[in-house]
C-alpha cells in the first residue's frame, strides 16, 4: 500500500473518530504527569539554600523528567499502535515505559543530553552575538522558540523511535537510533504532506494564534488583554489537537511501513466498509 494513496488521510480521520476520548484524553494524561514532575523538580532543587545544591539537583532532576517524559511518549506510541492495528488498546497502555523503566533510561538521557547541548550552545551563541540585550525577555522568548524549533526537528528525525524500540528492545540504543532514521529516511516528505492534510485547520490556527500575540505591538488596553489571552487559549487547544494528530499519524505511517501487504489491506477494507464517504476512496 502505497504511502501516498488516497485513503491515508481518511483512515486517519476514521481512527480518531473512533477512538476519540481514549486518544485525546491519554495525551493529556501525559503533559499533566509531566507538568507535575517538573515543578517537583523546581521544588526539591529550590527547597535547598546551597547554589551548589540547587544546580546539582536542578541537572539531575531534569534528566530525571525527560526519562519520565520519554516513558509516557514510548507508552502513548504503544497505545495508539494498538488503535492501529485493532487490537485491544486501553489506558493502562500508556504506562506501558514504567514496566520496562530500565531501557527507558538510556534514550531519555540521550534526548535530555540533546536537548541541554542545543539550550547550552543557544545561550553562548546569545550572550556573544547580544551581549547584554541577551537577558532582554522579548529576545529570550525568541532565544527560547527557536532552540525549542531546533530540538522538535531533531526529535522529528527519530519519529519511529519509540516504535523501533518496543519491536527490537534487545537491541544497543545507537542500532535502534539508526534503524528509526533509516525507516523513515524517504518518507519524510510524504509524512509532512499528508499531516498537512489531516491537521491543516488546528495548525493553521496554532501558527496564526501565536504568531498573532508574539509580534502584536498596539496598545495594551483591558479589553485587548482579554482578547489576547482568549487567542492564546485558542491557539493552546489547537496545539494540542495538532500534537495528537502528529502521533497518530506517525503510528499509522509505522504501521503502513512495517505490516505485511495482506494486513494493511485487510485494515484498509474494514475501512471502507465504515466510511460514509466512499467517493474518497479509491
Amino acid at each position: 500500500m502505497s504511502l501516498n494513496d488516497n485513503n491515508f488521510v481518511w483512515q486517519c480521520r476514521q481512527i480518531l473518530a473512533k477512538n476519540s476520548f481514549k486518544i485525546y484524553f491519554s495525551i493529556i494524561t501525559v503533559f499533566v504527569i509531566w507538568i507535575v514532575t517538573i515543578f517537583s523538580v523546581y521544588l526539591l532543587a529550590f527547597s535547598s539554600g546551597n547554589m551548589l545544591s540547587v544546580a546539582l539537583l536542578f541537572f539531575a532532576g531534569w534528566f530525571c523528567s525527560m526519562v519520565v517524559a520519554f516513558s509516557l511518549i514510548y507508552g502513548y506510541d504503544v497505545l495508539l499502535l494498538k488503535i492501529v492495528k485493532n487490537e485491544q488498546a486501553v489506558l493502562g497502555h500508556l504506562f506501558e515505559g514504567f514496566k520496562c523503566l530500565r531501557k527507558m533510561v538510556k534514550p531519555g538521557l540521550f534526548f535530555g543530553a540533546v536537548f541541554f547541548a542545543l539550550a547550552a550552545a543557544g545561550s553562548i551563541i546569545l550572550v556573544t552575538v547580544r551581549g547584554e540585550l541577551a537577558l532582554n525577555p522579548e529576545t529570550m522568548t525568541i532565544s527560547a522558540y527557536l532552540i525549542l524549533s531546533i530540538f522538535f526537528v531533531v526529535c522529528f528525525w527519530y519519529l519511529f523511535f519509540p516504535f523501533v524500540l518496543k519491536d527490537s528492545s534487545d537491541r544497543p540504543l545507537s542500532a535502534l537510533l539508526v534503524e528509526s532514521r533509516r525507516l523513515f529516511k524517504g518518507n519524510r516528505i510524504a509524512f509532512l504532506k499528508n499531516f498537512i492534510l489531516f491537521a491543516w485547520k488546528s495548525l493553521g490556527i496554532f501558527l496564526f494564534s501565536y504568531s498573532f500575540v508574539m509580534f502584536w505591538n498596539g496598545e495594551e488596553t483591558s479589553f485587548i488583554s482579554t482578547m489576547m489571552s482568549f487567542i492564546s487559549f485558542i491557539g493552546t487547544i489547537s496545539a494540542y489537537v495538532t500534537v495528537v494528530k502528529f502521533f497518530l499519524l506517525g503510528a499509522v505511517f509505522y504501521h503502513r511501513l512495517t505490516a505485511a501487504p495482506a494486513e494493511t489491506d485487510a485494515a484498509g477494507s474494514c475501512l471502507l466498509i465504515e466510511s460514509d464517504e466512499p467517493e474518497q476512496q479509491s
